[in-house]
């Protein structure tokens, strides 16, 4: 056999076990957007507001979707469900979290975990001081 053929014959097995190792079908779901405002931690209650808004990939809010509070660190803070202009608030209460006050001031991570219909998302925020 040529040189030639042994090579177009291992070019063709080579695209074919790459064509095996790509997954059956690509994620179909629908890439959406996920802006996270800076949390508000309130000096005089200590509560730390905490908000973002989710959209699809041309722009639309997505109603319903909830979206998960943490610390940068990972520590649950409070969950908020989107509502018709795709904006979820909570409020996070420090004395019900594992996070102490230094976290809090570090920023908050929301995340949108995806579902059947759109691909999941995080956003990061720093953390703002309101003075009553």
């Amino acid at each position: 056999m040529s040189h030639r053929k042994k090579l177009l014959i291992g070019l063709a097995l080579g695209i074919a076990a790459s064509a095996l190792a790509t997954p059956a079908h690509a994620d179909s779901r629908q890439a959406v957007k996920l802006y996270t405002a800076h949390a508000r931690l309130s000096r005089a209650s200590g509560m730390e507001t905490l908000q973002a808004y989710l959209t699809d990939g041309a722009g639309h809010y997505l109603h319903g979707k909830r979206i998960a509070f943490t610390s940068r660190h990972g520590y649950a803070l409070c969950a908020g469900t989107t509502d018709d202009t795709g904006v979820a608030v909570c409020k996070a209460d420090p004395r019900k979290t594992q996070a102490d006050p230094d976290e809090m001031m570090n920023g908050v991570r929301a995340t949108f975990a995806g579902d059947r219909a759109y691909r999941p998302a995080t956003g990061t925020a720093p953390t703002d001081v309101i003075f009553p």
